[in-house]
């Protein structure tokens, strides 16, 4: 059905004005201006995994070691960097059994981390 001509807007070639074409866009809502639609997601970039893991050492009494010198209390880095973070606790491990007396504790495992900017 053809509705009459004083009921539909004009089109611009009919002397109307571009405000009066119902096919026209509206403007929008400025929170939904297509300029300013979603981007994609940026790939997270995860560090590649450290190379080197040293341990560090809770001192409680000043100590004489052959390879580090007189170290006092406070924590310390230990002298070796491991290929990963189970060669590193296995070897601290070792290492305070043989230097702690029975009963007694003179230094404490504080951790194994990695060497550099590396976050694992």
């Amino acid at each position: 059905m053809i509705s009459p001509p004083s009921a539909r807007p004009l089109t611009q070639r009919e002397g109307g004005s571009k405000a009066d074409n119902p096919l026209d866009l509206k403007r929008g809502a400025p929170h939904l201006n297509p300029m300013l639609g979603l981007a994609p997601k940026p790939k997270t970039k995860t560090p590649p995994p450290a190379r080197a893991w040293r341990n560090y050492y809770r001192v409680y009494h000043v100590l004489d070691l052959y390879r580090l010198g007189t170290i006092f209390p406070g924590i310390h880095a230990g002298p070796d960097a491991f290929p990963s973070k189970d060669v590193a606790e296995a070897s601290a491990a070792s290492f305070l059994a043989a230097l702690n007396p029975p009963g007694r504790y003179l230094m404490d495992f504080a951790g194994a981390y990695p060497e550099g900017g590396a976050a694992n």
